[in-house]
């Protein structure tokens, strides 16, 4: 809903979305996979798998559509640190897990290609900002950080068993279906949830 200049209120149309298959990915080794069928009204949601080829069956073996988005979270593979209180230096990111991630992610977005996919890379900052993360008053470098996404994964799911790993793909999915509606408060909790283990 949108209150007019005249004060009464709209109703928010949603843009009509043809049959697609969304796909939300957080790239990392302890991140997740959500796939969402518009036609049948269907969120498939799994940790990211250990072995990569998985990912081909969770990708073409749930759905047939052939409108495919894949909606990646962008990483810049930077060392990334900050100073503690006493203004020693704590890295962050550690080079073995990112080398990891930057493999994966371009394994994942090649095969996603592959499977006529078209990708959009989507930056953390936004997406979280979009999703209500910051609201709390954490940020990224904070301790209770992870749970913050589960919480809101959770509430937004709430037929799903969301866990840290799955938490940012689903909320990554959330966020593309409502650019792609253009409905900023478009919602997928009274969707069927089915989550797939490899």
């Amino acid at each position: 809903m949108w209150e007019s200049s005249l004060g009464e209120r709209t109703p928010f149309f949603m843009k009509k979305l043809p049959a697609t298959v969304i796909l939300g990915v957080d790239p990392g080794v302890s991140g997740g996979l959500a796939l969402a069928d518009t036609k049948k009204k269907v969120v498939y949601y799994t940790n990211m798998p250990k072995k990569m080829e998985n990912f081909g069956d969770f990708c073409n073996a749930l759905c047939t559509i052939k409108n495919r988005k894949m909606f990646i979270e962008h990483m810049s593979y930077a060392q990334g640190g900050r100073k503690d209180e006493s203004g020693k230096f704590i890295r962050i990111s550690n080079p073995r897990s990112m080398g990891i991630l930057g493999q994966n992610a371009g394994y994942l977005m090649g095969s996603a290609e592959a499977m006529g996919y078209k990708i959009e890379e989507v930056w953390p900052q936004q997406w979280m900002g979009r999703m209500g993360a910051h609201d709390t008053g954490l940020s990224c470098n904070d301790k209770g950080w992870k749970n913050n996404l589960k919480r809101l994964a959770s509430e937004a799911f709430p037929k799903a068993k969301v866990t840290l790993k799955t938490a940012d793909a689903l909320l990554i999915l959330l966020d593309a279906y409502r650019r792609l509606t253009e409905d900023p408060e478009a919602s997928l909790a009274d969707w069927d949830m089915c989550q797939i283990k490899f």
